[in-house]
């Protein structure tokens, strides 16, 4: 069984590991457990580290963590290297991958799902962080008329 775990602080907020569970339960014959696990920015390399030795295969990485887990890959996605923010962390022959899919996903998300067209409206995003930064380069993709940030510190 593959191992993955999800990693931040903080993290008891993530439904990542039922998400996974159910995505496992809709692919026949995979298996994989996902974990939530509380990392202190400070700690992260000597964790990551740690369940990388106990065979860890993926990360799915949270707030405050994304920009330090994009430094710590050897390769990355195209949106993982433009906001320097990894919401994922993958190993593949002794790699490690970023990516970042959070503003890929909400873009979808808004306008497949709810059905909400983008292009040409006024966008408020509220946080400044590593999400923040993929979701303005996804944002920016469909033509929004502006994109407001506000973050709730300096």
């Amino acid at each position: 069984m593959d191992s993955s775990f999800v990693i931040g602080s903080p993290i008891s907020h993530s439904l990542s590991p039922a998400i996974y569970d159910l995505f496992c339960d809709q692919v026949s014959d995979y298996k994989m457990s996902c974990k939530k696990v509380c990392v202190d920015e400070n700690e992260f390399h000597v964790v990551f580290n740690r369940l990388l030795k106990q065979g860890a295969k993926g990360f799915n990485v949270t707030a405050p963590l994304k920009n330090i887990a994009f430094k710590i890959a050897n390769e990355s996605s195209n949106s993982a290297y433009m906001s320097k923010a990894a919401s994922f962390l993958q190993t593949y022959n002794n790699n490690i991958i970023a990516g970042n899919f959070d503003g890929q996903s909400l873009v979808w998300d808004i306008t497949r799902h709810y059905n909400i067209p983008l292009k040409d409206s006024s966008i408020l995003i509220y946080g400044a962080g590593g999400a923040a930064r993929n979701i303005i380069l996804a944002l920016k993709q469909v033509s929004p008329k502006r994109i407001i940030i506000n973050n709730r510190t300096l």
